[in-house]
């Protein structure tokens, strides 16, 4: 069993138009055409069972119809668990974060550099509280983004601050903790509570076995960040550092059951 606890998709009608710019952008190849059929046709192909979709909504207005479709595919495809999203400028994000916990929604996904708010930000802060009130999960894109190198609104820098003020518990951070700086989330987030997920972490082979062992593989969720990885070699990489049966279960499938339940 494996779960691809990070992956995206676009409605069909926009998906090959936001593919190509998103690639454009950070100088990257898809691996399939971004929508949720060309996903559980990759799914198959890859021997992933079940894909966790985490939307984001980069603009306030975007919120509401990113949820209704987060809804129908909840409803519709039995492979795919979407996420939902809320932008930090919501005003009524309290009502929204309500309405996702009503429709059975597992938890949010959150951009701060698409969403151009710093990781650390009162705004940020008091949305991540109140889901986590909800016992909704709260994935977070951390460190810096290969589309916007320029910006920091996520580097470890803006986390640090922030793991204190939330629940760690019912963080995830995406990219390993923090892409492109994991010498400094070694130095300063690994051994803390919150999960990593293993999304898109071009890391040396010793670094990422050293960081899940100090870390703790029982807060590893496997993510690919799909279509920008390809599932099966992700898997492959996985199964490839070395380390046992149970703690490959627990990253590829034991962890993220637990907090789809």
């Amino acid at each position: 069993m494996i779960i691809d606890f990070h992956t995206h998709t676009f409605p069909e009608v926009i998906a090959a138009r936001a593919i190509d710019k998103l690639a454009s952008q950070a100088h990257t190849t898809p691996n399939c055409d971004g929508t949720n059929k060309g996903l559980l046709a990759h799914m198959k192909q890859s021997g992933v069972d079940v894909s966790v979709l985490v939307p984001i909504a980069t603009k306030p207005e975007q919120t509401h119809g990113i949820n209704e479709l987060a809804y129908q595919t909840n409803s519709t495809e039995s492979k795919l668990i979407s996420f939902g999203s809320v932008h930090p400028l919501n005003d009524d994000y309290k009502q929204i974060l309500r309405d996702l916990k009503a429709h059975n929604i597992k938890g949010i996904k959150l951009h701060p550099a698409y969403q151009g708010v710093y990781f650390d930000d009162t705004s940020y802060l008091r949305l991540i509280s109140y889901a986590q009130e909800l016992d909704l999960y709260v994935l977070i894109h951390a460190g810096m983004d290969a589309g916007l190198p320029e910006c920091d609104y996520a580097s470890v820098s803006h986390i640090i601050p922030a793991l204190d003020k939330v629940d760690q518990n019912k963080l995830i951070l995406a990219h390993m903790g923090g892409y492109g700086e994991w010498d400094s989330v070694e130095k300063y987030i690994v051994g803390s509570d919150v999960y990593f997920d293993t999304s898109y972490s071009p890391l040396p082979k010793e670094q990422f076995v050293r960081i899940i062992k100090n870390h703790g593989t029982d807060k590893i969720l496997f993510g690919t960040d799909s279509p920008w990885t390809n599932q099966k070699t992700a898997v492959d990489t996985i199964l490839s550092l070395g380390l046992s049966t149970a703690e490959n279960t627990q990253i590829l499938y034991g962890n993220a059951s637990k907090l789809l339940v």
